[in-house]
């Protein structure tokens, strides 16, 4: 190896080591990357207090801590998540991942379907995961009791169909307006609960 590939190579190498907020802070300039920074500094304390008070309502006095390999991932995608149903999930997501008596119940896969969720799926779901019937509530209950255009509960259902924790009863199609919670939307619904 040349020097001029031994010195791309140093450049190189320390690009991809370089910090996200660094590579942002070049990319959006000075003031892009520390908003940038700050912004996942107050995600993560709001993380972090949602998630204690989510033990402390558990009564989860000694957490686990989780391996990297759920712990990574995991706060990788929620520093960047600032909407509020969104944020309260992913709370929910780490406090199960880190409570003893509910730790079985984490999949690493739920971190891939809660970074595709929207604020009005996670509001969908939960909706549907509170009725008690078989095939659960239609999309006019439900635009009802979110107070949304039932348009948005039809976009909703698809995504969550797409993220297989929803279905059409059989015979039915997702155009029907009714849908029932898959076995993973379950224990999705049980993770996040």
């Amino acid at each position: 190896m040349n020097e001029d590939e031994k010195a791309l190579l140093k450049i190189g190498m320390s690009v991809a080591l370089k910090p996200i907020t660094d590579i942002a802070s070049d990319v959006l300039g000075i003031a892009g990357g520390a908003w940038l920074h700050e912004t996942h500094l107050r995600i993560k304390r709001k993380l972090q207090e949602k998630t204690q008070q989510i033990f402390e309502q558990r009564k989860v006095e000694s957490p686990v801590e989780p391996s990297p390999s759920i712990l990574i991932p995991l706060l990788s995608v929620a520093q960047n998540e600032s909407r509020d149903e969104l944020i309260d999930l992913w709370a929910k997501l780490l406090a199960t991942a880190m409570d003893p008596k509910r730790v079985s119940m984490y999949r690493r896969e739920y971190v891939e379907i809660a970074a595709r969720l929207e604020p009005i799926d996670a509001l969908v779901i939960a909706g549907l995961g509170a009725t008690t019937e078989q095939a659960n509530k239609t999309r006019q209950d439900l635009a009802f009791s979110l107070k949304v255009d039932v348009n948005q509960i039809d976009v909703s259902f698809r995504n969550l169909a797409n993220l297989n924790l929803v279905a059409p009863p059989n015979g039915l199609t997702l155009s029907a307006g009714v849908v029932y919670i898959t076995t993973l939307g379950k224990e999705f619904l049980r993770a996040v609960g």
